[in-house]
Parts: structure tokens; C-alpha cells; sequence
């Protein structure tokens, strides 16, 4: 998240009359931030990130420029999406909270919690709506008695994780897939499995780990892998492996050694999916094939 950061509603705020009461980068994702203003008016403008704002006391006269005739108040709350454009009049006392989160950390909660393909989920621009439960988490974050510097780290950061998570799950707005999108993995998207699959097939792959570079579920993954390459993820590792377990055989390597190489757990199962490919043993193919 440094580098959303570089053009931040913190950033903004700062270089406002608004008065940063309180502030704490969580990780490289999250940052919590309690601030007061009067007033003043605030443009945003391309925000690097998402932010949750939480209004704790007053805001009665504060109100976005294209939306006059809705103003905030104690126990509001607003989302601000990443890349997000607004200008705020704050005509009155106003103390509010700030989550700060990053992109990446909301479409990889969408992923891991729900299964939701993450290329489908955007945050909403929302203003002054009532969420109790959201105003309960950001209180319970951001009013700490010895400041958020004094606070327990780990505590504010499983609270600011339930905020992404209920933001996740009662606000998110899913774009429904593209036709291109439905059939199959996106060109980069399938270059960039098939590269990383061809620099570890040697190693344990998941399905988990693969769908990670994808930037998908492993469900959706799996499923568009196969649309793509009329086979499934595990199948296309095991012809991949074999094939390169037949170079090194036919180079007189050891078929121990070839097993381990290529990532098969012993040699039996080295042996099984050998045959089961290639339609021989691993030790016939390297007779036939050693140069002499």
C-alpha cells in the first residue's frame, strides 16, 4: 500500500485545515487515522485506495458539493472507492474515522472468504449511509484510551479486517463477466500461469498456489484453466513433468533422481504416471532411448 499512499485522503486532509488527531499504519494494507475539521472544504481526488469514514461526533453540516441536500451526522458513514473523486463542504465541528485499505487487500479478502472471483468485485461510492455494526467496529478501533500508538496491534488489526469484511459482504457490487471473460483465462493472465508452472513444475504446485497467480479462486480457476487448455490444471503439470523426466532419462539419468527432479513424491508414483503418459516405464523408455 506505500506506494497507493503517495496519493492518499491522508495526504489530502494534511494539506487541509482538518487536524489529524490520531494515526497508525497497520501493515502494508490498512492504516487507521482519527481526524477533526471545520470549517473547510476537502477535494479528493484519484485516491490510491479504498477508505471507510466513520463520523463519531457532529458532521450535521457537512455535505458533499453534488449532493447538498444529504448531510452527515454522529453514527454516518461513507465509502470512498479507490480512484475516487469528491469535494466536501464542512461548514461545522466534525470529528470522523478512517480506514484506510488497499486494493489488493480487498479483492484478496473477497477471494480467500468468499470464493468471489476477485475481477468482479468493486466498492461503491456511498454517502451517509447507517450501518450500526460498522460505527460499533470503527469506535471500538479508533477511540483507543492510550491512542492508537498505545493500542495492541494485532486487536486493531483483526478489527479492521471485520470492517473489510463487512463492507465485503453488504456492499460490494459485482460486474457480471464479459463474454471473453466466461470462456476462459485472459491471454496475460494464462502467459503468466504457464510461465510460473514451467519455472516450478519440480516443485509442490496447489491448486490454491497456482489460483493465487492467477488472481483467481481455485474453483473459478480450475474451471477456466480447463476452458483454456482442454485440460485440467493437474493433468497439464503431470504431461509437463513427464516430458521433461524424458529428457533427463534419455540422457541416462538415474530414474530416482529424474522422480525427484521433475516432483514426484517417490519413484513408484514417479513410475505410475510415467506409464500412464507415455505408455511404457520409465526404465523401458530409458533403455530405448540412452544414447549409446
Amino acid at each position: 500500500m506505500r506506494k497507493s499512499f503517495t496519493n492518499s485522503v491522508d495526504l489530502t486532509l494534511s494539506r487541509s485545515s482538518a487536524i489529524r488527531l490520531d494515526y497508525l499504519r497497520l501493515n502494508e494494507d490498512l492504516a487507521l487515522a482519527r481526524w477533526a475539521n471545520r470549517q473547510d472544504r476537502v477535494r479528493y481526488e484519484m485516491v490510491g485506495h479504498h477508505t471507510l469514514s466513520i463520523y463519531l461526533r457532529g458532521g450535521t453540516e457537512t455535505c458533499r458539493i453534488d449532493a447538498p441536500e444529504r448531510c452527515g451526522g454522529p453514527g454516518k458513514i461513507c465509502l470512498m472507492p479507490a480512484e475516487h473523486d469528491s469535494t466536501w463542504q464542512v461548514s461545522g465541528p466534525l470529528e470522523f474515522a478512517h480506514l484506510y485499505f488497499s486494493e489488493a487487500s480487498f479483492k484478496q479478502m473477497a477471494l480467500s472468504l468468499w470464493d468471489m472471483d476477485p475481477r468482479r468485485v468493486e466498492l461503491p461510492d456511498l454517502a451517509y449511509a447507517d450501518d450500526p455494526e460498522l460505527v460499533r467496529l470503527g469506535r471500538l478501533a479508533a477511540l483507543q484510551p492510550e491512542g492508537l500508538m498505545g493500542a495492541d496491534n494485532l486487536s486493531l488489526q483483526q478489527i479492521s479486517y471485520e470492517m473489510m469484511a463487512h463492507v465485503l459482504s453488504r456492499y460490494a457490487v459485482f460486474r457480471k463477466p464479459e463474454a471473453a471473460y466466461r470462456g476462459g483465462l485472459a491471454p496475460a493472465t494464462k502467459r503468466k500461469v504457464l510461465e510460473y508452472i514451467q519455472a516450478h513444475f519440480g516443485e509442490d504446485l496447489s491448486l490454491e498456489r497456482l489460483a493465487l497467480v492467477a488472481g483467481l479462486s481455485p474453483f473459478h480457476f480450475a474451471r477456466m484453466f480447463k476452458v483454456t487448455m482442454a485440460e485440467a490444471p493437474h493433468q497439464y503439470l503431470r504431461r509437463l513433468r513427464i516430458n521433461a523426466a524424458k529428457e533427463l532419462l534419455g540422457k541416462g539419468m538415474d530414474l530416482s533422481e529424474a522422480a525427484l527432479i521433475c516432483g514426484f513424491a517417490n519413484q513408484s508414483h514417479f513410475t505410475r504416471a510415467f506409464k500412464q503418459v507415455a505408455g511404457v516405464t520409465p526404465g523401458s523408455y530409458r533403455r530405448q532411448t540412452r544414447l549409446p
